[in-house]
């Protein structure tokens, strides 16, 4: 019954990936959308199925489709009855969850599609001895707007360094053995999106608690840097 579930909510995948490009719906239609893409990746989790390859990427090019451009004012729209994109992240990062966790040690997986840009990888705890920065503007296959953003993300290796106390009970790892290094591992996963900041609904102020915190990873956003230079410049035109 499980595989019939997993392989059923694949077929939805392809049926969802051949109505989203015919480009013809509504902003009712994108928020939906995100519905059915919640609904099978909750499905694929409960069934423990892990679509093949090719259906990964068609969820994926259903995600890219649905953010492109052309579905600007389809998502306003959509932003006034529900907070549509910002779902839509949250089931990308649950779906990159549920393939990194079916990953062979150090194996990765790169999606390139028009709108989006993925990978997914799975590190053993022992193996993370270097930073991670994202995209790999060099690596083969990426697209030409990726290779010219100025966005990046950079994870010092530090974040991935787990004391003994943190790891699994369940691997052994108080004791530091071979095994419990190759028992406890890291999914990673780092996404860059193309059209997402025009998309998302306009951002609250961030609430900053009182007190010191360290900044471990570091995320660069050209488009709200720009936007905050403007803002700044516009506000000393006024007080002129």
């Amino acid at each position: 019954m499980r595989t019939l579930a997993g392989e059923g909510m694949s077929q939805i995948v392809r049926s969802l990936l051949e109505l989203m490009s015919r480009r013809s719906y509504y902003s009712g239609d994108l928020l939906f959308s995100v519905e059915i893409l919640r609904n099978v990746t909750d499905t694929f989790k409960r069934a423990t199925y892990i679509p093949a390859p090719d259906d990964v990427q068609k969820f994926f090019q259903i995600v890219s489709l649905m953010l492109d451009m052309e579905n600007l004012e389809k998502w306003e729209d959509a932003h006034q009855v529900s907070p549509g994109a910002v779902l839509l992240m949250r089931v990308v990062e649950d779906f990159i969850h549920l393939i990194g966790e079916a990953q062979k040690p150090f194996q990765s997986f790169l999606v390139v599609t028009t709108n989006l840009i993925i990978t997914i990888q799975r590190e053993p705890v022992s193996a993370v001895s270097s930073d991670i920065n994202f995209p790999t503007k060099g690596r083969r296959g990426m697209k030409d707007w990726a290779r010219s953003a100025e966005d990046k993300l950079f994870i010092p290796k530090e974040v991935f360094t787990l004391s003994s106390d943190e790891m699994p009970s369940s691997s052994g790892a108080r004791g530091g053995n071979e095994e419990s290094d190759e028992a406890s591992y890291f999914v990673i996963g780092a996404i860059l999106y193309r059209t997402l900041n025009f998309i998302l609904p306009a951002p609250k102020p961030p609430a900053v608690p009182l007190g010191k915190y360290q900044k471990l990873v570091g995320i660069f956003l050209l488009h709200l840097i720009l936007r905050k230079k403007a803002r700044e410049v516009w506000q000393k035109k006024i007080n002129k």
